[in-house]
């Protein structure tokens, strides 16, 4: 028995593909505006889900965080 590619069976489409990116953060005002530009220049043929997790930050992490809203 020959097992053939799935590719002939399926088409797959790239932008079917889906990446989870998760930042946590916790007082890190000074540097998540950066790792927010980075995520969101990424370009290629795929959806990003991203995901920041502010856990509890006293700094105005969360106020960075907004603006990309």
């Amino acid at each position: 028995m020959t097992v053939e590619p799935m590719r002939q069976y399926y088409k797959i489409t790239m932008k079917s593909i889906t990446i989870s990116i998760v930042t946590p953060t916790y007082n890190q005002a000074q540097f998540i505006g950066q790792t927010i530009e980075s995520i969101l220049s990424q370009e290629g043929d795929f959806f990003i889900d991203y995901i920041i997790v502010n856990d509890g930050s006293t700094d105005n992490t969360s106020e960075v965080i907004e603006k990309y809203d």
